[in-house]
């Protein structure tokens, strides 16, 4: 693991206003274990991503692509793999709405001539 991996992470607490402890608190993993991480005294695993991606509401894989235990994906694989997870998120009542919403999208879009029929 390089730098880049604690550079992402740290860029994602200072979004959310996160300390290391908040980190700590919030993914169960001791502030200790946390600095050595970001001091480079201690690499990353799959648990260690693992509980990263719940503390951030984040999908996993994208924690492990980060920490170089995955290799990257292409851009459209990033977005449909975040689209995704957050429609799984939704109330099983509420996804039926978010796909009449996109199919109206997609016919605005259409009729507009932004994408081909």
């Amino acid at each position: 693991m390089d730098n880049t991996f604690t550079d992402w992470l740290n860029t994602e607490l200072n979004v959310r206003n996160w300390s290391y402890a908040d980190l700590s608190k919030k993914s169960g993993i001791s502030q200790a274990h946390i600095s050595k991480v970001f001091s480079g005294q201690r690499g990353v695993g799959i648990e260690f991503c693992e509980k990263i991606a719940r503390a951030l509401d984040l999908p996993t894989s994208l924690v492990f692509r980060k920490a170089g235990i995955l290799p990257p994906e292409p851009e459209k694989t990033k977005q449909r793999e975040e689209l995704n997870y957050l429609f799984d998120k939704f109330p099983e009542d509420e996804k039926s709405d978010l796909l009449k919403y996109m199919r109206i999208k997609l016919m605005m879009f259409e009729r507009d001539g932004k994408i081909d029929k």
